[in-house]
């Protein structure tokens, strides 16, 4: 028996019932998933990139004032600290002397402290120069008022200047 035509005693297979017309295309995958992560992957990295600039530009900016301030700082000194008893409010004179290093005019305000020989703060006051231009000094006097009675002797020191 030839195998090119079929016995009609055994009939040739065709699909199942449930597929009439053979199997089904592939249904294509929806990329929507991988655009919608990968734009979001993107914004992540580009909030942490500007994020980062900004701390960077900030922490520069930081650096700089106190480079800034640590200059005025040295170019303040003390140069007298003179009791002044009261009965009735104690106070000390403090004198001072400002010379600007920098180079660009500068104005300078300046904290100072007088402390007991213990270390103690008695008081806080404030002296100021205006428009300093570079290289140029100035001589002030600045009145600290004390909270307590000095007992022995103080000094006076610069906490701060801006």
């Amino acid at each position: 028996m030839s195998t090119d035509t079929p016995n009609p005693a055994y009939p040739v297979p065709g699909p199942p019932a449930s597929y009439p017309y053979g199997p089904a295309p592939a249904q294509k995958k929806s990329n929507t998933w991988k655009w919608v992560l990968g734009i979001l992957g993107g914004l992540t990295v580009l909030l942490c990139l500007g994020i980062g600039g900004c701390v960077a530009l900030l922490g520069g900016a930081v650096n700089e004032v106190n480079q800034e301030q640590n200059a005025k700082r040295s170019d303040v000194t003390v140069t007298s600290c003179t009791p002044k008893p009261n009965k009735f409010l104690n106070s000390v004179d403090v004198g001072y002397k400002i010379t600007n290093s920098g180079s660009s005019r500068r104005t300078y305000l300046v904290t100072f402290a007088v402390n007991d020989a213990a270390g103690n703060r008695l008081g806080e006051g404030l002296g100021s120069s205006l428009d300093l231009d570079p290289g140029q000094s100035t001589e002030a006097t600045a009145a600290v008022l004390l909270d307590k009675e000095p007992s022995g002797g103080g000094t006076c020191v610069v906490t701060d200047v801006r």
